[in-house]
């Protein structure tokens, strides 16, 4: 090749790699930015949702340190919405309207509500994840809280560690109060994440995203540990709080709101909440927890439920789908060799639940298939968690099944090959053809009596 040629084609692959750059690697990168400045909204709004309480009421401040928070996180908030796309404008409109809310001292409901909804919508057209990808270990998050929150923080939780002196505002006790009963591990994570502007609490970007949740675990669990080990646990934990990722969003008062209603008194209630906080390794959910995706399935369908109750007609649709695709269709296959016809009456009562939210059949048919769709996930429950054997003769079919299938595969491609070999008038090497899958069958025999 030329020096010519050769320069031609040089610039021709410089080219093709801008071009490539252009149209491939640069939305990427404009992709990944504006996940972290969602990701940034949420870790604001999060926080507004929770703490505004502390900064108004009925109209009127009530701590001004906290208040100037809120209208500098709403502000921050605002600013980065700006950087998200034009057609998801509606997250720029809705923290505007937060900022003014704010400002003008709106009621704690009325913030409370938007910043769910904020909330809500983020997660959902962005996709974040509110629960760790991998499963939360308290004994790691223990190392980790030493070694970069018990200078602040204190080793007890306590808030008296030997950067805590002049600190303002003073760094969160974690061991007692109110505060503590109000943090679920998503906010924690996020406060690790990011920091909290105008304030000692720092961010922590050298951390990977699973010592940040093994960490936000951890400090949930400082008020228990003292005697956790020491405790003797008689109650069993309902399904619904068994699963790290539905746990990784509620606060202990999350917890006790849920369990409230319930056959328990206060000092059960407590029990259960030291137990799930004291774990100190998940699974994907408590040891001894049973079937997890079914138990996803059912918490996700209970979430639908309230959102359809509280009138987010579509993102209870979307509550509806992920307890499908993300819980049952996990077990589906598994669920169908034993129990066909329960398979089939829990995949017609998805449909319809679904169906009732689409065309907005009302509250109480919807409660009714709810009803009816969480009986048949923990009658299914019940039986894969029997771990009784199925017995030789099914075992036998099953296997049988398997190799007649296989077979027939083989079948049909040796056929294929005779017939091309045919056509193209190569009879000869058809023998060549028998020969080998003779030798096959052979060689399967062999195998199979080693």
């Amino acid at each position: 090749m030329s020096a010519n040629k050769t320069s031609k084609f040089n610039k021709l692959q410089l080219a093709v790699y801008i071009l490539y750059s252009l149209f491939f690697l640069l939305p990427q990168v404009s992709q990944a930015s504006e996940n972290l400045d969602a990701k940034r909204i949420l870790s604001l709004v999060d926080y507004i949702g929770g703490d505004y309480q502390n900064a108004v009421l009925n109209g009127k401040v009530i701590n001004e340190d906290e208040y100037t928070e809120m209208l500098d996180f709403s502000e921050s908030a605002r600013l980065f919405a700006n950087n998200i796309e034009t057609e998801k404008a509606y997250i720029k409109n809705d923290t505007l309207l937060l900022n003014k809310l704010i400002i003008d001292k709106a009621s704690i409901e009325e913030v409370l509500d938007l910043s769910n909804k904020i909330e809500q919508n983020l997660i959902s057209d962005f996709n974040l994840k509110t629960f760790p990808t991998v499963s939360p270990s308290t004994e790691l998050g223990k190392l980790l809280y030493m070694n970069n929150c018990s200078q602040c923080h204190g080793i007890n939780g306590m808030a008296d560690g030997p950067l805590a002196e002049g600190l303002m505002p003073h760094p969160a006790k974690f061991s007692e109060g109110d505060l503590i009963q109000e943090l679920s591990a998503f906010k924690i994570y996020n406060t690790v994440s990011f920091g909290i502007k105008g304030t000692g609490m720092p961010s922590f970007p050298k951390l990977s995203e699973e010592q940040k949740w093994n960490i936000a675990f951890y400090v949930l669990s400082i008020r228990y540990g003292n005697n956790s080990e020491n405790l003797e646990f008689t109650h069993e934990i309902p399904d619904k709080l068994k699963d790290y990722k539905l746990l990784a969003t509620m606060s202990d008062d999350d917890i006790r709101g849920g369990l409230s209603s319930s056959a328990y008194n206060k000092d059960q209630i407590n029990e259960i909440i030291s137990q799930i906080r004291s774990n100190t390794g998940f699974s994907g959910e408590i040891e001894g927890s049973g079937n997890k995706p079914l138990i996803l399935a059912g918490a996700l369908l209970s979430e639908s439920l309230k959102l359809y109750e509280n009138g987010d007609k579509q993102l209870a649709y979307s509550k509806a789908i992920d307890a499908y695709l993300q819980g049952f269709e996990k077990v589906e296959n598994k669920l169908a060799v034993r129990d066909k016809k329960l398979t089939l009456e829990i995949e017609n009562k998805f449909s319809e639940f679904r169906a009732q939210i689409k065309s907005d059949h009302g509250v109480e048919n919807l409660q009714n298939t709810y009803q009816q769709l969480d009986a048949n996930l923990t009658s299914a429950s019940l039986l894969l968690t029997n771990t009784k054997p199925l017995g030789k003769l099914f075992s036998f079919l099953q296997s049988f099944a398997i190799i007649v299938r296989e077979g027939l595969e083989a079948v049909l491609i040796v056929a294929a090959i005779i017939a091309f070999l045919t056509a193209t008038g190569s009879r000869k090497a058809i023998k060549y053809v028998h020969y080998g899958w003779v030798s096959a069958l052979i060689a399967g025999l062999a195998t199979w009596m080693l």
